[in-house]
């Protein structure tokens, strides 16, 4: 099969309806500016020729198609992301393609949008790009006709890279570690910890500064932090290798890791209760308040991916009281004891920043690059062996 150059693609985007709680559906506004910004981009790309946004709710997307994006209905419910991409190919008729979650790549830039497809385009066998191998979020397709061996395989979208190169045979890339490949929306830390940064879209910007759940003050306290030399940071949770090596070379503060439980949801652990975290066994041994005083000893900041512990101590609390928790908002949360841990972080003597696994992954980096925009890569396309 023979491309051009000059070909345009169509692009799938999905996003999901707004939330039910405040702080919910504040995170889905956030995530459809981020989706906003998006189509935003790839039509400065030249080469995306529409934008395909797949949604249970029309009118909640209706901003999407004032910016030229093309809507469609998408089921409210049973999601299987394998199912829906499936029916969103079938859909769109087209052999290259690009996909993207609605809040999966809210700092990734028209121009690399614009390289990837020149690259996709001239490829004669099956090709892809995906950000993140391990855990995909966006991804660039050609021969779009072998994902339907797919199906089964993928009911959510982090294992896309692996199906598409193992079962659908599919040569992958990748473009470098940054921020623009890393960094999602998932949590209101994710939001803090992009402030600033060169490449946050002007909606997603607006979101932040339009906000009255949280100041910044911490996230302010921690850029601060990794720019003075001799300073600690500690990163607690499931601590990206990539990322914290990142943080010490272009740093000249002191780290402390604490990594554990990498992969739990991808491998069932999760789902299954068997999350173990050392940290969880020592603050319930201890208590959240002494556990606190004791991080206060041995770093002048935190980065913590809580959900660790949440999962071990608390089964899996929901998104609103996850959420409510990153905002350190006590008032908000339905459980007492996670209503201590929380007061008692937001009371600590040393900024902490809590959140999902991006605090501790794509969201350092996105932290990292708005303090230092030197590091913020050039675009390149590296081989996955």
């Amino acid at each position: 099969m023979q491309w051009y150059s000059s070909m345009k693609i169509p692009a799938l985007l999905l996003l999901g309806p707004p939330g039910e709680s405040e702080i919910e559906h504040w995170i889905s506004l956030a995530k459809r500016a981020a989706a906003l910004d998006l189509v935003q981009r790839m039509n400065a790309a030249g080469n995306i020729e529409t934008v395909y946004v797949y949604t249970p709710d029309l009118e909640f997307a209706e901003p999407l198609k004032n910016a030229g994006a093309v809507l469609r209905k998408s089921s409210a419910g049973d999601f299987n992301f394998g199912r829906q991409l499936h029916i969103c190919v079938d859909d769109i008729s087209s052999e290259c393609f690009a996909y993207f979650g609605a809040a999966s790549a809210p700092l990734l830039s028209a121009k690399w949008i614009r390289a990837i497809v020149e690259q996709l385009v001239l490829a004669e066998n099956p090709w892809a790009c995906v950000n993140n191998f391990h855990s995909t979020d966006w991804a660039f397709f050609n021969f779009s006709s072998l994902l339907s061996a797919a199906d089964q395989h993928l009911p959510a979208d982090n294992s896309l890279g692996w199906v598409a190169r193992n079962i659908c045979g599919f040569n992958l890339v990748s473009v470098p570690v940054s921020a623009a490949s890393r960094a999602d929306l998932d949590t209101p830390t994710d939001l803090l910890m992009m402030e600033g940064h060169a490449d946050l879209g002007s909606q997603l910007a607006a979101i932040i500064n339009e906000s009255n759940f949280f100041s910044g003050k911490q996230a302010s306290e921690i850029k601060s932090l990794i720019s003075t030399p001799a300073k600690t940071l500690a990163l607690i949770g499931r601590v990206s290798s990539v990322s914290s090596r990142r943080l010490e070379k272009a740093t000249q503060i002191w780290t402390r890791v604490f990594s554990e439980e990498r992969g739990m949801a991808a491998s069932g652990r999760l789902s299954r209760g068997e999350v173990t975290s050392l940290a969880g066994k020592v603050m319930l041994s201890w208590g959240a308040s002494r556990f606190v005083e004791e991080l206060e000893q041995l770093a002048d900041g935190v980065l913590w991916d809580t959900r660790v512990v949440m999962a071990q101590l608390f089964g899996w609390p929901s998104a609103s009281d996850r959420f409510a928790f990153d905002l350190g908002r006590t008032d908000m949360l339905s459980n007492d004891e996670m209503g201590q841990w929380c007061n008692a972080i937001r009371k600590s003597a040393v900024p902490i920043l809590s959140g999902g696994h991006g605090v501790v992954s794509g969201g350092l980096l996105a932290l990292l690059e708005s303090v230092y925009p030197q590091l913020i890569p050039e675009f390149d396309i590296i081989q996955i062996p």
